[in-house]
């Protein structure tokens, strides 16, 4: 299934090689295939493209946390939930990452925060 939303997302990038949301999405699939090392330039480069493109934040944020670098992952997954700051799943991701980084209080908050939303 990888190697064919791989050829897909491949080809999107060739047809824009500017198009945020395909390197987004191609650092997340080279992600979930375990290879980090790969998805992390994937994933600067939608950031970069567009820095108001909130998934694509996150998502680089989730692979930040994932590899344990938490103060740049605590900053890009803020940014990200600032950018959208109506997403229930953004906003809890924020609360487990600030929970995982020890920040109980700020989690908390946020919890509290991710409840007052609408449901999506």
């Amino acid at each position: 299934m990888f190697k064919k939303i791989r050829a897909l997302l491949d080809h999107a990038i060739m047809l824009d090689p500017d198009l945020a949301e395909a390197h987004a999405s191609l650092g997340t699939v080279i992600f979930d295939e375990w290879n980090y090392r790969d998805a992390l330039p994937a994933s600067r480069r939608a950031v970069q493209l567009n820095p108001n493109y909130a998934t694509g934040r996150y998502w680089l944020g989730e692979l930040l946390w994932d590899r344990g670098q938490m103060d740049e992952a605590l900053a890009v997954v803020r940014q990200a939930v600032d950018l959208d700051p109506l997403s229930i799943a953004m906003v809890v991701g924020y609360r487990l990452c600030l929970r995982d980084a020890g920040r109980f209080q700020e989690a908390l908050a946020y919890a509290e925060r991710a409840m007052k939303l609408p449901s999506e």
